[in-house]
């Protein structure tokens, strides 16, 4: 039996009622066995507080914060003030996690202790969430050495800076 890493997930939401919904469902899908999950609302004033409540029960903790921030950085630290995980990260309301993703993270940081942190592709899907383009981000390549990809998922370790 593995041990999984408890990993944490923060996702911060300022009215994306449209998206919202599909971002949960692609976490709480993964089937990770050691998942927190933590939504921010921040402050939306359209429909997305009544989308997420329909998931609170799945949920670790729902935050809501009152008024808006000109940047999800502040949603992003509060979600992970109310974390413990081994392993966090974030995910932006309208983006989704492609199946199995948490497995794929937990695994390379199980496989490889010396990885600092991990970045995947960025993926583009369409208004029927078909996925159409994966591609690198250029920004982190391009400050961090990288190393082959450790799996058919496309994630890239890193483990050193490299100032340009």
């Amino acid at each position: 039996m593995v041990d999984w890493p408890k990993i944490s997930i923060v996702t911060p939401c300022f009215n994306h009622d449209a998206f919202i919904a599909e971002t949960i469902e692609s976490v709480l899908s993964q089937g990770y066995p050691n998942l927190e999950f933590i939504v921010v609302n921040d402050g939306s004033t359209d429909n997305s507080a009544a989308v997420i409540e329909r998931y609170q029960k799945d949920l670790t903790k729902l935050v809501t914060l009152n008024g808006h921030r000109d940047s999800p950085v502040f949603a992003i630290n509060r979600g992970f003030a109310e974390t413990s995980g081994e392993l966090m990260g974030w995910i932006s309301s309208d983006d989704v996690l492609l199946p199995k993703s948490l497995f794929s993270v937990a695994r390379v940081f199980m496989d490889v202790p010396e990885a600092s942190w991990i970045t995947g592709l960025a993926s583009t899907i369409n208004g029927r969430s078909e996925l159409i383009n994966s591609r690198p981000r250029p920004n982190n390549l391009r400050l961090f050495d990288r190393l082959p990809p450790c799996d058919s998922a496309g994630i890239y370790l890193f483990s050193q800076v490299t100032l340009e």
